[in-house]
């Protein structure tokens, strides 16, 4: 069961890549952004957020997912 909200909040400035808010008990935790340095989509976390590895391990799999759908475009 899903524990985190991954919600689309449109294109980068660039208009190249998406942007996500990560929304944990209506509270955004962070947002997923592109690093082109890494040519991966990283999490950026909110100041005082919490993670246990439940909420890491989705974090970590929506990553991995949406960087591997990114490159097949």
């Amino acid at each position: 069961m899903s524990r985190l909200e991954f919600q689309d909040t449109g294109p980068s400035p660039s208009g190249k890549t998406k942007t996500w808010e990560v929304i944990g008990n209506n509270y955004v935790l962070g947002w997923v952004r592109w690093y082109g340095q890494w040519r991966k989509y990283v999490f950026h976390a909110g100041a005082g957020s919490l993670y246990d590895a439940g909420c890491l391990n989705e974090i970590s799999a929506f990553l991995i997912q949406e960087t591997n759908a990114h490159k097949q475009q």
